[in-house]
C-alpha cells in the first residue's frame, strides 16, 4: 500500500496578540512510507542522545528547550547541547522528507482565534489545491499529531478531511517516539527562527547558540529550507 505521513507541530497559540510571540506557525513534515528512513541514520541520532544526553536516549526532544537552555537542558552544557541538536539537523536534512510550513502574522489583526482561525484554514486549502493530484496519488494519507492544540485538530480534519477521499484523521498513538515528529518540531523552529530574523528580534539565548542571524540562515536553514515542498 501507497502511504503518505504527515507529521505535525506548532509553535504559538490562539490567544490573542502577544509583542513576546508575535507569529503562528504550523509545519507539516511528509515522509512516503515507500522510501523508508535509514536504520544507520536513525541509530545515529539514538546513540548521540545516548552519548550527550542518556536520561533521553529513547525520548522526544524539544529544539527550544536545546536553544534556550530550558527544562532538562538547565544543567546541560552550550557544547553537548549544539551536539543533540545538530545530530538531529543532520538527520532531518539527509532524510527523504518534504515539508511545508504556513505562518500567520499576528501583528496584522487583533491575533483572535476567528481570524488566525480563518487564515489557516486559507492557506492550507490553497496547500491542498497546489497539490492536490499528489496527495490524491496515495492509497492513504496519514496524519500524526499530538493534539497539543484541539484547535489544529479540527482545523486538520476541516480542510484534509473534507477535501481528500484517502484521508485518515490524525492519530497520537505513540507520536513522541517518531523521530520525524520531532522534526517537525524542529522545522517549525527553524521557520520561527527566520522569521526573527527579518524582524531583528533574535533573543539573547539564541545569539549565543548560533552565534547571530547570518550564521544562522548559513549554517541551518539555508540547508533544511531546500527541504519545502
Amino acid at each position: 500500500m501507497n502511504i503518505l505521513s504527515i507529521f505535525v507541530d506548532e509553535s504559538g497559540d490562539f490567544g490573542k496578540y502577544d509583542s513576546i510571540a508575535p507569529f503562528y506557525l504550523l509545519t507539516l513534515v511528509l515522509h512516503e512510507q515507500s522510501r523508508p528512513l535509514s536504520t544507520f541514520k536513525l541509530n545515529k541520532i539514538n546513540n548521540d542522545l545516548v552519548k550527550y544526553f542518556p536520561s533521553k536516549k529513547d525520548s522526544y526532544v524539544h529544539s527550544g528547550p536545546i536553544i534556550r537552555k530550558e527544562k532538562e537542558f538547565e544543567y546541560i552544557g552550550l557544547k553537548d547541547r549544539r551536539h543533540i541538536f545538530n545530530s538531529l539537523f543532520y538527520f532531518a536534512i539527509s532524510s527523504d522528507i518534504r515539508y511545508k510550513t504556513f505562518s500567520v502574522d499576528k501583528r496584522k489583526d487583533d491575533g483572535s482565534f476567528m481570524w488566525l482561525n480563518n487564515q489557516l484554514l486559507k492557506q492550507l486549502n490553497f496547500f491542498i489545491t497546489e497539490h492536490f493530484e499528489y496527495l490524491m496519488s496515495f492509497d492513504q494519507v496519514k496524519m500524526y499529531y499530538d493534539f497539543g492544540q484541539k484547535e489544529i485538530t479540527t482545523i486538520l480534519n476541516s480542510t484534509f478531511f473534507s477535501r481528500l477521499t484517502n484521508y485518515l484523521p490524525p492519530e497520537s498513538k505513540d507520536t513522541h517516539h517518531y523521530r520525524l515528529f520531532q522534526v517537525a518540531d524542529l522545522i517549525c523552529t527553524f521557520e520561527l527562527l527566520n522569521l526573527k530574523c527579518t524582524s531583528s528580534t533574535f533573543s539573547k539565548s539564541e545569539m549565543i547558540f548560533f552565534g547571530n542571524p547570518r550564521l544562522f540562515k548559513k549554517n541551518y536553514y539555508k540547508q533544511i529550507s531546500r527541504k519545502k515542498l
